[in-house]
């Protein structure tokens, strides 16, 4: 008697531990699923990815910041739109393109300064901008 209670304990139990097995098995198959489709999706390695991890919440502090920048650059124009200062608009948002321009111009994003460069070749004022011409 008692080794059929034994053993009726020992197959719940053992049910029991399968099934969390079998549970935990499929969370952690998709969680490897979404890692590796993040990887993909920005194109990193596993090392990137630890450092991503690591370091989260400064690069989101610099994301922020960027965001911020963009969007205090986004306001001034169209404050300076708003009053009809488009030509002292132009002026500003040229000399951020400019200052980007010639700080990353050997490791910045290639289509963002090729786009800069093209836009420069037929734009006097942004080419004067870049390269510190005096108007």
């Amino acid at each position: 008697m008692k080794r059929k209670i034994l053993l009726s304990l020992v197959l719940v139990i053992g049910a029991d531990i399968l099934v969390t097995l079998v549970v935990v098995g499929k969370i952690r198959q998709k969680v490897l699923l979404e890692y590796e489709l993040a990887k993909a999706k920005f194109h990193m390695t596993d090392p990137d990815m630890t450092y991503f991890a690591r370091n989260q919440a400064e690069l989101w502090d610099g994301i922020k910041r960027q965001d911020e920048a963009a969007a205090a650059m986004a306001l001034a124009a169209l404050v300076k739109l708003e009053r009809g200062d488009i030509e002292e608009m132009k002026k500003v948002l040229e000399t951020e393109i400019a200052i980007y321009y010639r700080d990353h111009a050997g490791n910045g994003n290639g289509i963002l300064l090729h786009n800069v460069e093209s836009l420069a070749a037929r734009n006097s004022s942004l080419s004067n901008a870049i390269y510190n011409k005096a108007e």
